[in-house]
């Protein structure tokens, strides 16, 4: 009876707190009915933006390389050894400045011979010109005058021809010889070509002699010896590639230097062709001037005509004179070569001592005061770039700093390939900060709308009707405005319709919102993404 009522006991305690907790589950069901009741019937929070004016700024940004607009090569205009050249790669130098001297024995050697034949004219200049006024002047003393004159022209002449023969033979000789050495220069190539296709055929023999003495050895069919004489020999027909191939390599620099030889000897075949044909002219002048002296002086020996027309003469021949001089002084200047541009020195092709032959390059000079940031811009950017607009470049080199230009250049033509145009940035570089080849990021404008409507990007609302921007009213209640977005940039939309400047307009919300609702302010404008 006790342990009955124990149990009954129990069984009622049990009940009630089973009663218990079913009351407070329905409480709180009802409590949280309560709680959502409320929620759905309460004002959202949104966080909001603001509609404004402002320019939009479109630009385009793209990598290019450091150019320098103006690059020489500096190249001799005679052929000679290179007597004078002490400059080096990275030096600056100023036009006008001095840089390169050649050994010209020959054109100093034809100025002094013109100098002196100058003299000569203008001394016989100075006799006719004595002998115009004295009306006793000797006819038959004229007329020797003359007759020395053409004897003296003849002999000229006849020297005049037999040099510029010799020199003709001379340089025909050496295109000859140059060109025997590049015949003698091939044939070695294509032997040594023969030699290495040989060597090669070899190796090839005792690489496979050796895999097969190797496979046998590991048969036990050989000792190990034959397995070291046969890659001993291997190793040896690869020595024998490598010489082989070092001889032809040898041999196609001399055929190299062959040809340069030829080309040298080609041009200086032309430069004496061309002087000696202007020598062999001017010297056939003198003979006819001389003649017609001579027939003047007998054909007017009594009449003071003839000693105007020998004046004249002499006058004309001193002209002669003073051009061939001058031309023989111009072959002489060129043999000194001046910096056309001031710049760097970016490249020395000849040292102090080589010979120097016409149309070589011996130095290359780089303008560098101002340089171009050269990009390759896409054709929708480049229709709107003009030429002395801003641009800003940067490089790699020089972190953190940026370099402001203008657009000089902008090409009329596009790739075909890339379809994209070709556009040059001039920028300032008076501390040599930029050097060419630097790699660079160019950043260019290619549109500004001023003064339009902007809204927040994360504003722009997608509906059925199109884009729309969610007005919240100083009543804190929604306006649904729909409108048209047009240019836009990092930071904003241009938008046109039913806002203005200083709308407040919603960029993030806890739910959707709707026309006329009722919202509440709670949260920060999100920087970017869209309003939900």
């Amino acid at each position: 009876m006790r342990a009955f009522g124990i149990l009954a006991a129990l069984l009622v305690l049990v009940g009630g707190a089973v009663a218990w907790r079913v009351r407070v589950k329905g409480a709180e069901a009802a409590a949280q009915a309560e709680q959502r009741k409320a929620r759905s019937s309460s004002a959202p929070s949104v966080a909001v933006g603001q509609v404004e004016r402002r320019d939009i700024v479109k630009s385009f940004e793209g990598v290019g390389t450091i150019e320098a607009p103006t690059h020489v090569k500096l190249a001799a205009k005679v052929s000679g050894r290179i007597a004078f050249l002490q400059v080096e790669e990275g030096d600056h130098v100023t036009a006008g400045q001095a840089l390169v001297r050649l050994d010209a024995p020959e054109a100093e050697a034809q100025v002094r011979s013109q100098l002196a034949q100058v003299a000569e004219s203008r001394s016989r200049l100075a006799q006719a010109a004595l002998g115009q006024n004295p009306a006793d002047v000797s006819a038959s003393s004229s007329i020797r005058q003359q007759e020395a004159a053409l004897s003296a022209a003849r002999a000229d002449n006849e020297q005049v021809r037999k040099t510029v023969q010799a020199q003709m033979a001379a340089a025909q000789a050496s295109l000859s010889d140059a060109q025997a050495k590049i015949d003698n220069a091939t044939a070695a190539v294509g032997g040594a070509e023969a030699g290495v296709r040989s060597a090669q055929a070899n190796l090839a023999n005792a690489m496979t002699r050796h895999s097969r003495v190797a496979d046998l050895f590991k048969q036990g069919f050989i000792a190990a010896q034959d397995v070291d004489d046969a890659r001993t020999a291997q190793d040896v027909q690869a020595g024998a590639v490598e010489v082989a191939t070092g001889q032809l390599n040898v041999t196609r620099a001399q055929l190299r230097s062959a040809q340069a030889l030829a080309e040298s000897a080609r041009q200086s075949a032309e430069i004496v062709g061309g002087k000696g044909k202007a020598d062999i002219a001017a010297s056939d002048a003198k003979l006819q001037q001389a003649a017609a002296s001579l027939d003047a002086a007998r054909a007017n020996k009594a009449l003071p005509a003839a000693y105007k027309r020998s004046v004249e003469a002499a006058r004309a021949a001193v002209a002669a004179d003073e051009a061939a001089l001058r031309n023989a002084q111009a072959q002489l200047a060129n043999s000194a070569l001046a910096a056309p541009v001031s710049g760097r020195i970016t490249a020395k092709l000849m040292d102090q001592g080589s010979m120097a032959t016409v149309g070589a390059p011996i130095l290359e000079i780089q303008a560098v005061k101002t340089v171009w940031a050269t990009a390759a811009v896409p054709e929708e950017a480049a229709v709107r770039l003009r030429t002395g607009q801003p641009g800003a470049v940067t490089v790699d080199a020089w972190p953190g700093r940026e370099f402001l230009g203008k657009v000089t250049q902008v090409n009329a033509a596009s790739d075909i390939a890339s379809r994209q145009v070709t556009v040059r940035v001039a920028l300032d570089n008076a501390d040599g900060a930029l050097q060419a080849g630097m790699f660079a990021k160019v950043k260019l404008v290619t549109q500004r709308l001023a003064q339009v409507v902007v809204a927040p990007r994360e504003a722009i609302q997608r509906t059925k009707e199109g884009p729309a921007l969610a007005v919240v009213g100083k009543d804190m209640k929604v306006r649904m405005a729909p409108v048209q977005i047009g240019a836009a940039d990092a930071a904003g939309i241009e938008v046109k319709g039913e806002v203005a400047p200083g709308d407040r307009v919603v960029t993030m919300s806890g739910g959707p919102v709707k026309d006329g609702q009722t919202v509440r302010l709670g949260g920060k404008r999100p920087a970017r993404g869209g309003a939900r």
